[in-house]
């Protein structure tokens, strides 16, 4: 557990919201901080994703680029 210092205008807002949900301040802050948590890691795991797949397209783009000129070369070689 720790204590939080927040401008007295965030304190008003948590204080009229709990009012109006018939909640604790402390529900309503902690619900906002875990729902602020989730939003945030679930936008460093799409940029992870987004970035893995990058990566992925950028290998197999190397990959059939190499086959492709592996197999231009086996033809001029042959002819």
């Amino acid at each position: 557990m720790f204590t939080l210092d927040l401008p007295q205008e965030i304190e008003k807002r948590l204080l009229i919201l709990s009012m109006h949900t018939g909640r604790t301040i402390q529900f309503c802050a902690r619900e906002a901080i875990l729902d602020y948590i989730d939003e945030v890691e679930e936008r460093y795991l799409a940029i992870d994703r987004a970035e893995s797949r990058s990566q992925a397209y950028a290998q197999a783009h190397a990959k059939e680029s190499s086959c492709e000129e592996y197999s231009s070369c086996a033809d001029d070689s042959g002819a």
